[in-house]
């Protein structure tokens, strides 16, 4: 079973707005590395793309500074790539925060202006 749970990584903490766009960079980087060795999984071309948008997002509420967004989504991805394929296997806990995250990932981007147009 997997755990993922809100602590501070580098100085940000996983339930502020600023690490919700960093853990939301890190699962579409964690999906998009699972979908690239696993059969089980199609790749999709945007999931970096998305990313990408969730970083700079992130970034900006962290006053530009990248660093500690960019060790927190290093840190992050780890367990993403684990929870999706969980997930795949059908792991009920796993279905259930990858879903969990799905819908707040979803919800988050429309309120920044990096994220507004994935929706």
């Amino acid at each position: 079973m997997l755990v993922l749970c809100a602590l501070p990584v580098n100085g940000v903490l996983a339930d502020d707005p600023l690490s919700l766009a960093a853990q939301c960079a890190a699962y579409w980087l964690g999906r998009n590395d699972v979908a690239r060795r696993s059969a089980l999984l199609d790749e999709d071309a945007n999931d970096p793309v998305r990313a990408d948008a969730y970083r700079a997002a992130a970034v900006r509420l962290n006053g530009g500074d990248a660093v500690a967004i960019d060790a927190f989504i290093r840190q992050e991805r780890t367990a993403m790539d684990r929870m999706v394929r969980a997930a795949i296997v059908g792991d009920p806990t796993s279905v259930a925060l990858q879903d969990r995250l799905l819908r707040t990932c979803d919800e988050y981007a429309a309120t920044q202006a990096e994220t507004r147009d994935l929706r």
